[in-house]
């Protein structure tokens, strides 16, 4: 077989096993993130709009502003958008617009991924890798149920396009004659910038490859060795990360850091060998995978076993190099600066997440399979490695799809992330939301936001936050709103109105004005139902002189005033 047919062959053959271990979730609904990237994102549904992807956060529509300037991203799903409206039946009768299927959208992610696979195999072709070696490392990058989050979750698509665009950047760096590789790794990588900012690591693995491979034999057994040109790529890189810099400081920066205060050093390096040990575990190990992974629970050695676990990688490293096995050198230095900006060190919103291993996982398999080829590839033990590996390949498979159905639904995805993290704040309320508005399950509701309410006061009660210090937060906030409609609605006014007098009480900013302003409403329609018509149109003045935006809401007291008028006070006593 020569070269070119096998590099087909092999391609598609990464296409079809990834389509195969994603198949179960074509039929996955929307979740979480979904509606604020797809649904509810005015510029997604409007063709017209294209421009405006490149001008504005990607979550411009959903629940707070954000800083993620990821324009290709939303360019994808205003495509798909398109493709799947163009597919779905008539809007039905009493139906405005057509529900959106999507089915495109799951096809759409994992073909993303299938390139992103293809991009490992490509630049492992560029480094003269064996065959064997190149199909094996792309095999188990994609299938590793690792990937989920970022493949299965319709919203996690920027980490598939930013790692197709950095693996093929760096692919056509090292492959194209020079001057052509400059201008191609350049174009990719500024693709990759739009996808996702975790792609500003592409020039340091450039630099990698410069100082580590060195003279890199080409795949024909007759071709000499010889240096790729890699100034020009690195000076284009540079000038494209120096660019892209500048605009997201600029006029590219959407929303200022979050108030938060950022654990101390020394406790970050410690999170980070932790981090770093659990990341490896759950590269061999790959089970109780879920969303909201924290630290807490994870015993305090396992900083130590992370942090001697580094200086073991990075040693491998210098080994490798030293003697002049430059693609395992090249692969295991992608592994440690992929995980560099993810390790904690530097301070992130979480300690650790599953999505973030999707690039340095290119270079951990690609470097696990060069190890077996060095001991194995020309012995006869190669055969029954093969086979275990390939083995591997078929339980990381069936390990992916069993994950995959944990993403079927929002309530599906919320109740198998409480199951391995239980005191998760955002999951429970998000659980809450989910019953409440999508299922009308008003009990699951209940139950899930009085945990919000419950783990936010025991947080408070760790961090001194009471009294005069305490906080109300956004989720803390609406927990109380939707509990105060869930109790009116079962008619249990003097629960419903506790939950009131507490929104009543929080001092009103640009945050919170809309929820308070909500609690106002209910309150005021809880006390006309009970006939406490007086007491409703005082509270209704009081909201107005906080919330200017409640005038614009008079309207709706008169006909919760007129409603009360005419079918008199509801059967249970009054609010306490």
């Amino acid at each position: 077989m020569t070269e070119k047919q096998f590099r087909i062959l092999a391609a598609a053959f990464i296409v079809f096993v990834t389509l195969l271990a994603y198949a179960n979730t074509y039929p996955n609904e929307f979740v979480w993130d979904d509606a604020s990237s797809i649904l509810l994102h005015e510029d997604v549904q409007q063709p017209s709009h294209v421009l405006q992807l490149f001008t504005k956060d990607q979550h411009a529509y959903g629940r707070g502003q954000g800083n993620f300037y990821r324009p290709f991203v939303s360019l994808s799903f205003m495509a798909e958008s398109i493709l799947a409206r163009a597919a779905a039946p008539a809007p039905a009768a009493g139906q405005t617009q057509q529900v959106l299927s999507p089915f495109v959208f799951h096809i759409g992610n994992a073909l993303w991924h299938a390139l992103a696979g293809i991009g490992v195999f490509a630049l492992m072709t560029a480094l003269g890798t064996p065959r064997p070696v190149r199909l094996l490392a792309s095999l188990l990058y994609v299938v590793h149920p690792l990937h989920t989050e970022a493949v299965t979750y319709i919203s996690g698509r920027a980490d598939p396009m930013a790692g197709a665009f950095v693996a093929l950047a760096l692919a056509c760096a090292l492959s194209l004659p020079k001057g052509k590789n400059a201008i191609w790794s350049g174009l990719l990588f500024a693709a990759a910038l739009l996808c996702k900012e975790s792609a500003t690591i592409f020039p340091f693995l450039l630099l990698l490859a410069a100082l580590v491979v060195g003279r890199v034999p080409k795949p024909k057994d007759d071709a000499a060795p010889e240096r790729r040109p890699l100034l020009a790529p690195l000076a284009v890189a540079g000038v494209v990360l120096g660019v892209y810099a500048a605009l997201r400081f600029t006029v590219l920066k959407f929303a200022d850091a979050q108030e938060s205060v950022s654990p101390p050093l020394t406790q970050r390096i410690a999170e980070a060998g932790q981090a770093f040990a659990m990341y490896v575990k759950l590269i061999f190990a790959p089970a109780g995978l879920h969303m909201e992974r924290t630290l807490e629970g994870v015993p305090g050695w396992t900083a130590v076993a992370g942090w001697l676990l580094i200086p073991v990688f990075v040693l491998a490293t210098v080994w490798a190099h030293a003697g002049k096995r430059h693609r395992l050198a090249f692969a295991l230095g992608f592994f440690l600066i992929a995980w560099l900006p993810i390790s904690g060190i530097f301070p992130l919103n979480a300690p650790m997440a599953e999505h973030w291993m999707y690039l340095p996982l290119m270079g951990f398999a690609w470097a696990l399979v060069e190890v077996a080829w060095m001991f194995c590839g020309a012995t006869p033990l190669r055969y029954p490695v093969y086979a275990a590996a390939y083995i591997a390949v078929i339980a990381l498979i069936t390990a992916t799809a069993q994950r995959n159905y944990d993403w079927r639904s929002n309530e599906s995805l919320y109740v198998a992330t409480l199951k391995e993290n239980p005191n998760s704040i955002r999951v429970n309320y998000n659980l809450g939301v989910t019953y409440e508005d999508l299922i009308e399950n008003s009990s699951g509701a209940r139950r899930h936001f009085e945990r919000v309410l419950e783990l936010y006061q025991a947080r408070k009660e760790a961090t001194g936050e009471v009294g005069d210090k305490a906080r109300y937060y956004d989720d803390e906030l609406e927990a109380h709103l939707s509990l105060g409609r869930i109790f009116a609605a079962k008619e249990l006014p003097a629960q419903a109105a506790s939950h009131f007098e507490t929104l009543r009480r929080v001092a009103v900013n640009d945050s919170n004005s809309m929820i308070i302003a909500s609690a106002y409403i209910e309150y005021v329609k809880l006390l006309a139902a009970v006939g406490q018509l007086t007491e409703a149109q005082q509270l209704f003045e009081e909201g107005a002189g906080r919330i200017p935006a409640l005038k614009q809401q008079q309207e709706q007291l008169e006909r919760a005033r007129q409603a009360a008028t005419q079918t008199g006070p509801a059967p249970a006593g009054p609010p306490s």
